[in-house]
């Protein structure tokens, strides 16, 4: 911890905010957290892994871009310095609970959340490589513990969505990784971890929610949802959780 100490500090960021203290937070897959306290206020102050990040198909100019993309958005986290390549993101430390399925059963909070989600779902984005059926081809390349059958159904899952032209349907923004812990508070939620966002289709992000917190969503899905995606979507989700178990994690 002294290290990381010694690091934050000389942070031109935290050293011009004036630095007060620093304690860890609970590690990413591919990066080490930490909220700092400073005279300008409380930040998350992230280090990435590269290699990691590299192997599981994070790219960090894409994500550079992307929280640009939603700065003047209610739900995303404030950024104050993004430096991709030297692998340092700082952002606004969200003094909020993470969102629990109890709330997520009530309307309000639903309403509140479709709201938030549907201001990033507007946003067109292309990036192929950050597109799900790209992005697992990476993951099944990269996590060698994956069980065969796992990779296997993946694979024809993959192609059976292809097939009934879901993945070219993918053309917006989406966070993908929307689980319990990426959602902040509930009448105002604050959406965080953006490293996973990329191309997408707005259902992804609600099947995903509906797996986490074993809620039904299903009035919020998209109006172009054909329901014939929808089987094959909820297996895909639910593999890609037993695939991420095997995921590499930072040590």
């Amino acid at each position: 911890m002294r290290n990381w100490l010694e690091h934050i500090q000389q942070l031109p960021a935290v050293k011009q905010a004036v630095f007060i203290q620093a304690q860890p937070l609970t590690q990413g897959s591919s990066n080490q957290n930490f909220k700092v306290t400073t005279q300008a206020g409380d930040w998350v102050v992230r280090f990435n892994d590269p290699k990691l990040g590299i192997e599981l198909g994070v790219d960090r100019h894409q994500e550079a871009r992307i929280l640009d993309m939603i700065q003047d958005l209610p739900c995303a986290p404030q950024v104050i310095t993004n430096q991709p390549d030297t692998g340092i993101l700082i952002t606004e430390f969200i003094e909020a609970p993470a969102l629990t399925a109890a709330e997520l059963q009530h309307n309000s909070c639903q309403q509140q959340l479709a709201q938030a989600l549907n201001s990033i779902h507007q946003l067109a984005y292309q990036h192929l490589p950050s597109r799900l059926d790209q992005r697992l081809q990476r993951y099944l390349q990269h996590i060698p513990d994956a069980p065969i059958e796992l990779a296997q159904r993946l694979k024809k899952t993959i192609e059976q969505l292809d097939t009934l032209g879901f993945w070219a349907r993918c053309q917006c923004l989406y966070h993908s990784d929307l689980n319990p812990h990426n959602i902040l508070g509930c009448s105002q939620p604050v959406l965080i971890d953006w490293e996973f966002a990329g191309q997408g289709h707005a259902l992804l992000d609600w099947l995903i929610m509906e797996h986490e917190f074993k809620t039904d969503l299903s009035p919020y899905y998209p109006a172009d949802t054909d329901s014939r995606w929808l089987p094959p979507l909820q297996s895909l989700v639910a593999d890609l959780m037993q695939l991420w178990s095997h995921r590499p994690t930072v040590t």
